[in-house]
């Protein structure tokens, strides 16, 4: 993925930590929208994964909106991983947001920060403390 870019619109999208390591902050968006798989785990489960990306950099406020579609994701795949088919959001998703960027006159080369602040900041709610 486009790692900087993921990274802009988490912080853009209310994403504040204790220390704003970008490592944590990028696995954290990958697991929530993404993938749960073995290459970013570290072979941990979830549980143990997200412990540890706690005591490296805790998280302290979050969109809640943006939680609860994380939250959306992580159920979705895991329907798709009980019934065995392993689904990684990015290669469903990806093409479908492209497109409707595309059609919608803002393809995604042209997000910059001023775009995404104009288009993405007036709906977010986001959640103070521990999250």
């Amino acid at each position: 993925g486009d790692q900087s870019r993921v990274l802009q619109l988490c912080k853009v999208g209310g994403y504040k930590s204790r220390h704003m390591d970008e490592g944590v902050a990028y696995k954290l968006c990958r697991f929530g929208f993404d993938t749960y798989g073995r290459d970013l785990l570290g072979g941990k489960n979830i549980q143990q994964f997200m412990d540890d990306l706690h005591k490296t950099d805790p998280l302290e406020e979050a969109a809640d909106n943006l939680v609860m579609a994380s939250l959306l994701s992580v159920r979705l795949r895991a329907v798709g991983l009980s019934m065995g088919y392993p689904i990684v959001c990015s290669r469903w998703w990806g093409p479908m947001a492209d497109r409707v960027l595309r059609d919608e006159g803002l393809p995604y080369e042209v997000w910059d920060e001023a775009l995404m602040q104009e288009h993405l900041t007036a709906d977010i709610r986001v959640a103070k403390g521990a999250v």
